[in-house]
C-alpha cells in the first residue's frame, strides 16, 4: 500500500486527486476537494490474508448505486488505478 501511495504522489495527476485515509488500511480517493461519503469515490483496500489489493468504485449519484471492482496483485494495482482514472476521466485529458 505504501508503494502505491508513493506512485500516486509522484504521478503527474497527484495534484488532481484527493485522498482520505480510513481505518483498517483503507484509502479513499476522490476527484473533488470537498470530501463527502455520499459522493463518487474509489476505495482501495489491502487484504492481508490474500496479499491482494481491492479497488472498489462507488457511484452513489446513480439510483442503482453502481459498483466497479478490481482485485489485483500489488504490482498490478497502479496500472489498474491509471486505467480507472482514464475511464472516469477524473484527471482531465490523457496523453498516451
Amino acid at each position: 500500500m505504501t508503494e502505491l501511495v508513493e506512485q500516486i504522489a509522484s504521478s503527474p495527476f497527484a495534484k488532481r486527486l484527493y485522498p482520505v485515509k480510513f481505518m483498517h488500511h483503507h484509502l479513499g480517493i476522490s476527484d473533488l476537494p470537498e470530501f463527502d461519503m455520499d459522493s463518487e469515490m474509489l476505495r482501495i483496500e489491502f487484504d492481508y490474508e490474500t496479499g491482494k489489493i481491492k479497488l472498489e468504485y462507488q457511484e452513489t449519484h446513480s439510483p442503482l448505486h453502481k459498483r466497479w471492482r478490481k482485485i489485483c496483485s500489488p504490482d498490478e494495482v497502479f496500472p489498474a488505478l491509471v486505467r480507472f482514472l482514464q475511464l472516469k476521466n477524473w484527471c482531465g485529458p490523457w496523453q498516451d
